[in-house]
């Protein structure tokens, strides 16, 4: 297995596994009826991107060797942070069912561009 598929096994997929086990708890153990949306309506992604992120940060600046673009890859990954925080007090604040929906939607997409930034800067540079 490649080093980026244990990354995503690894630090990706068992990372999102409460929310699976949450959507199975309620459907099975409590018996209602309800789809994955509804688990992430109130933002729980963008924990998971923020930590992603931290992590990929805390690499970029401890890492030994030298990373050309060094300061674009840790802007990127605060900037990162500080949306995936922004848009969880968003999340959190919201009432409207519609923004709920737009939670879980945006949230989604959050967590796909997250993965997909810190996967292609750990592959570049081989940091796992």
């Amino acid at each position: 297995m490649s080093p980026l598929a244990k990354w995503l096994l690894y630090d990706c997929t068992f990372a999102l596994i409460p929310i699976a086990g949450a959507w199975f708890a309620a459907n099975w153990i409590l018996g209602k009826r309800t789809v994955p949306a509804d688990v992430i309506r109130d933002g729980q992604l963008f924990f998971y991107c923020s930590t992603l992120s931290a992590a990929a940060l805390g690499d970029v600046v401890t890492v030994a060797n030298p990373i050309p673009g060094k300061d674009y890859w840790v802007f990127g990954f605060i900037v990162s942070i500080i949306f995936a925080t922004l848009f969880y007090g968003a999340a959190f604040l919201s009432e409207d069912q519609n923004d709920k929906d737009r939670v879980a939607l945006s949230s989604s997409i959050f967590a796909l561009a997250a993965t997909a930034l810190v996967g292609f800067f750990r592959d570049t540079y081989g940091i796992f």
